[in-house]
């Protein structure tokens, strides 16, 4: 009889060990929160406002103010992001994970081109010419539902939900391997928000991308996610398949 073979457990994406994050003044936003995400899966979290969703996404990344005491373990590939040299931070912003934020308008820069800001970290982080950054910033505008030529627009030329597809382009830009999504579609209508989710969910798909997607919307969540975690003051309280979750 053969013997069989122990084939070691697959490392997650991203795994987030016993996150504790206190901010200045001795707020406790997020208190030993535990998830775990595979490439090409969908996490939603779903929550009250002031609950910690938004400060647990600033955490991975660490984007969080000055003063802000953060413990426990980011796990993204295997290296945990709260131990590594600030180079490598930067290093891993864009490159291995990115952020949507919610209102695009407060994430773009208003005097500049749309397509200067989504070649910005092509140039920083793939090292390309200007003229192989311009050319995958059309390739990404087009991707996500624009023409290559909207890149000359500025923002305030562009309606809100062609602003959150620049957002969703700009954070392609360095194929990360990790997508985190800050209650993307809030400002849109139901129409536009739609189509947004569409695209997002097609683009996971393609890329084997992991998606973690924060939102006040239970609906908008079970109906996008595989996974659904449900937060209630900095903790997670309940966690299951994202259909069974909504309707229990």
């Amino acid at each position: 009889m053969s013997t069989p073979v122990n084939t070691p457990a697959r490392q997650p994406l991203l795994a987030v060990r016993n996150l504790e994050v206190t901010y200045a003044g001795g707020a406790a936003a997020v208190r030993g929160v535990d998830l775990s995400l595979d490439a090409g899966q969908k996490l939603g979290i779903a929550g009250e406002s002031g609950c910690g969703k938004s400060t647990l996404a600033l955490a991975l990344l660490r984007l969080l103010p000055a003063g802000t005491r953060t413990s426990g373990e980011i796990l993204l590939d295997g290296e945990d992001v709260l131990t590594m040299k600030w180079g490598r931070v930067r290093a891993v912003r864009w490159a291995g994970a990115s952020i949507v934020f919610q209102g695009a308008m407060h994430s773009l820069n208003a005097v500049h081109r749309i397509g200067d800001q989504i070649a910005e970290p092509i140039l920083l982080h793939k090292k390309a010419t200007p003229a192989a950054a311009r050319r995958k910033t059309g390739e990404l505008l087009e991707h996500v539902g624009l023409p290559a030529a909207r890149a000359d627009a500025y923002p305030h030329e562009l309606s809100g939900g062609q602003r959150q597809r620049v957002m969703i382009a700009m954070a392609l830009a360095c194929d990360p391997r990790l997508v985190i999504a800050d209650e993307p579609t809030t400002a849109l209508d139901v129409m536009i928000q739609a189509q947004i989710l569409r695209l997002i969910e097609q683009l996971v798909s393609e890329q084997e991308l992991g998606l973690l997607m924060i939102s006040h919307d239970l609906a908008v969540l079970a109906d996008t996610c595989d996974r659904l975690a449900v937060m209630y003051a900095g903790r997670i309280v309940e966690e299951g398949p994202a259909r069974q979750v909504y309707d229990n």
